[in-house]
Order: C-alpha cells, then structure tokens, then sequence
C-alpha cells in the first residue's frame, strides 16, 4: 500500500494508556479512527489474535499503515471502529470465562466512552500514567490547549472575512437600491473584479447574451437588452447618435445596467439565491 502523502494528508498516531489496557496507539486518517488490530484482539485474550481478526473483522475496515518504531518502519494493521465492534461482541459471545467478558465491556466502555469522544472533542487524549509529573500533565493539556486555540483563531478569522464580505455586499446593496444612476457593461465588469469575479467586458458581454439577458441575433438589434431582462428591471436601453461610414446619422442603442441589475448579477455571479 502507497502511504506518501503530502503533509496535509498525513495521518496521526496518538497514543493512550490505560492501568488495564496500558498503552492504545489510534491511527487517525481523513478524520477516521483506526485501532491496531492484533492489539486490540489481544487485550480481549483471543487465543491467537491474528486469526480473531482475520474471522472476525470485515476486510474492507482493515487498513495497513507503516508505523515508526525504534528499529524503523514496520507495517501494521488497523481496524475500524466498527471491526472493533465486532471483535468485541464476538469475545463477549465466545468466552465461557466471566472475567474475559466483564474485561470486553471495560474495554468497550473505555474505547467508546472515553477514547473516540476525546479525540472528536479535543484532538486529543489526556490520560495521566502513575508515574507523571504535575508538569508532564501540564504538558499534555497545554499541547491540546495550543490546537484548540488554533483550530479556534481560524475559525474566527473565516467567520469575520466572511462578516466583512457580507457587510461589504449590504452596503453595497443599500448604496444602489437608491440610486438612480446607471452603469455601462464594461463598470459593472470592473464591479464583478472587486467582488472577486474575473470576468472581462468582453466576456460579460457574451456571458449575457448566452443567458438571455441581451439580444445576441446580429443586426441592429445586437446587445440591446431582451424584453426578459427589461421586465425585470436589469437594464435600460439608452439612445445615442452616431455617423456610418456613409456620412449618414444613424441611431444606435446601448445597454445600461441599473441599481438593481448590478445587485442582481453581482448576487447571481456570487452564488446567491435571489428572487427576481
């Protein structure tokens, strides 16, 4: 199996311990939780762990990792929370021994009770071992406290861009709700540049004529706002005069986007639903 990941994709190996159990190491991948699958048979006194996992656990939630260990990598295999489930009902069904049952639910109870909930919450797991220090402990909350507050300062700093874009959109919105001015295509391109949309005149112009919005038959006629768009309120048709090459006046129309057309398109370019 291919484990080279990029360091964003690598998986975590966090450690547990427990005066019963001792240690658990929990892989963690794409924010699943994979236990060590012989270890994890072994705790439960299955005669020959290999095997138990081999009857016991669905293949499909058996995952081999290579894990760093003094004499360098090793390949180990892990097992889904669910191939966890199994193994543990199937020693408590098996087993004629009380004791082994009565351990099968300890451990059940400390995996689903204490385990998976820690690392969901936190990130992590404190579990103190007898022989640590006030300052080893105080290391291990300290570190988890570091990620929470990480975890936490990015979240509050999408959350105020986010609130900063939006206020930015509402006054915006406010700003052209009232006013009675216009703007040409090629302003409101330069609007959608603002707003983080890379769209040229050019483009937009196309764009517009695609989506029905301005004529695109050939002719006099050719980007003039559609009736559609006109209805709506988008654009008004305003008319100028100019000279064709045959020294004649001829009357030409060009699209002008209003207030509301430009918080219309902005929205619609956005991903915002909006009703006409």
């Amino acid at each position: 199996m291919n484990d080279q990941l990029t360091v964003a994709e690598q998986p975590q190996i966090k450690k547990f311990n427990h005066e019963i159990f001792g240690e658990l190491e929990v892989l963690v991948k794409d924010g699943k939780e994979y236990l060590p699958a012989t270890d994890v048979a072994t705790t439960l006194e299955y005669a020959i762990p290999r095997k138990a996992v081999l009857d016991h656990c669905d293949e499909e939630g058996v995952l081999t990792w290579n894990v760093p260990t003094n004499g360098g990598k090793q390949q180990k295999k892990f097992i889904t929370i669910g191939n966890v489930s199994r193994l543990i009902i199937a020693a408590s069904k098996q087993s004629k021994n009380p004791l082994i049952k009565e351990k099968a639910k300890q451990y059940e109870r400390w995996i689903f009770d204490e385990v998976i909930p820690s690392i969901h919450k936190h990130g992590g797991y404190i579990h103190a071992k007898e022989n640590d220090t006030d300052d080893d402990i105080l290391s291990k909350a300290v570190l988890i406290a570091q990620k929470k507050i990480s975890d936490r300062d990015e979240l509050i700093r999408k959350q105020n861009q986010q609130l900063i874009q939006q206020e930015s959109l509402v006054t915006f919105a406010k700003a052209v709700e009232v006013s009675t001015s216009v703007i040409s295509v090629k302003q409101l391109s330069n609007q959608l540049k603002q707003k983080g949309i890379d769209i040229g005149q050019n483009r937009l112009f196309e764009w517009l004529r695609e989506n029905g919005y301005l004529c695109k038959r050939k002719g006099d006629m050719y980007n003039t706002p559609t009736q559609y768009s006109m209805d709506l309120g988008l654009f008004e048709s305003q008319e100028y005069i100019r000279t064709n090459s045959k020294g004649e006046f001829e009357t030409k129309y060009t699209p002008k986007v209003t207030g509301k057309g430009q918080l219309y398109f902005i929205n619609k370019f956005l991903g915002k639903n909006q009703s006409a």
